[in-house]
């Protein structure tokens, strides 16, 4: 099978590390092109991570939308002769939306990365247009998201595949990333280490978990969040909080950590939740979108009811409350929901699948 991904760039982010890390698996028994439209961050992203059996075609673009571009893709695809082109995202979508009206032999999947609600414009033109053009297989990362699509449009293609990657391998020594927790925040052996890792949404919510710590470090004066990312330079709020600024191959800082925090608004299956699974980090988190299919309350961490500031201050309250032995049972627990739903071959095996119906 020759499968093509187009996506606007490799730069770090959740999505983009997953179509290399899903590209990569399915490098070993297909042949796989991946097409990045637009220029990369020249430091950080997941280029040097793509294997070389993998056709990397890089674009450059300068537009974001261009009919001189269109027909740059197109040319390309007439080359390439995929059986299968999977688009990821927004901008690449419209591209291969356009093309999918005048291009009816090849195959299209779209996967969706975020919530029903950030997609729900795009999806409410796909469904006008459907009588038109019903081609694109669009699936989601979760079920509940699946389930909010499949309500709001019933007559659209669609179905969903649980997000999945490997199983995390630090690249920093335990020793390094131990080093920098305790000089962005002087931690001591008997803190609480919570982690956000986040780019600049307004979606990541950054600000609630900022107010929750500044509140809860009233009665735990030894929390401590580390928020990775590019949210902000590198600079500390307070002596429990430190921005550290965007880091190559983040999710080694989750070693360290007693939990994961994700605080969004809307969400797909963040890739950050289930490499921390992988290392078996309990996740505490907001009820946004794939979220709640991931995080099974009290056994591999727990969700808040709602999107406020007392629902967040409460779930991390109760992992403080917790015994030594609970906490041990609930990384425990984060291992082992990763190891049955969440590795990259059982992501590469469903995915096969829809690509066999289409």
């Amino acid at each position: 099978m020759r499968v093509i991904h187009i996506i606007s760039t490799l730069n770090l982010g959740g999505a983009e590390n997953f179509v290399v890390q899903f590209a990569n698996q399915q490098s070993e028994t297909d042949e796989i092109i991946v097409v990045v439209l637009r220029q990369s961050d020249a430091y950080h992203n997941y280029i040097s991570k793509i294997n070389a059996r993998i056709k990397l075609i890089q674009l450059d673009w300068k537009k974001k939308y261009s009919g001189i571009q269109f027909i740059e893709l197109d040319r390309i695809l007439k080359i390439e002769q995929p059986d299968i082109i999977h688009v990821h995202l927004h901008n690449p979508l419209y591209y291969v939306y356009g093309l999918s009206f005048i291009r009816k032999k090849y195959k299209y999947v779209h996967t969706m990365h975020n919530s029903f609600t950030i997609w729900k414009p795009v999806m409410r033109l796909c469904n006008r247009l459907r009588f038109l053009n019903n081609s694109v297989l669009h699936i989601c990362v979760s079920r509940s998201i699946y389930e909010e699509l499949k309500l709001n449009f019933p007559k659209l293609k669609t179905t969903y595949v649980e997000n999945g990657i490997q199983r995390y391998q630090p690249l920093r020594s335990q020793q390094q990333v131990k080093d920098y927790w305790n000089q962005s925040l002087k931690c001591k052996e008997t803190d609480f280490r919570f982690l956000m890792i986040a780019n600049n949404s307004p979606f990541k919510n950054v600000s609630l978990l900022i107010d929750a710590c500044k509140i809860l470090q009233m009665k735990y004066s030894q929390i401590k969040c580390l928020i990775v990312g590019n949210v902000s330079e590198e600079k500390r709020i307070s002596e429990n909080i430190f921005f550290s600024g965007v880091q190559n191959d983040a999710a080694d800082f989750i070693t360290q950590a007693d939990a994961l925090c994700v605080v969004s608004t809307e969400e797909g299956m963040p890739i950050v939740a289930l490499e921390a699974l992988s290392l078996g980090v309990p996740v505490i988190s907001t009820p946004a979108g794939g979220m709640k299919d991931v995080v099974n309350h009290g056994y591999n961490g727990f969700i808040t009811k709602d999107f406020t500031i007392e629902s967040f201050c409460n779930n991390v309250l109760t992992f403080l409350r917790l015994s030594e032995e609970e906490r041990k049972l609930l990384k425990l627990n984060a291992k082992d929901s990763f190891s049955k739903k969440y590795s990259i071959n059982q992501v590469h095996q469903s995915y096969l699948k829809a690509y066999k119906v289409l």
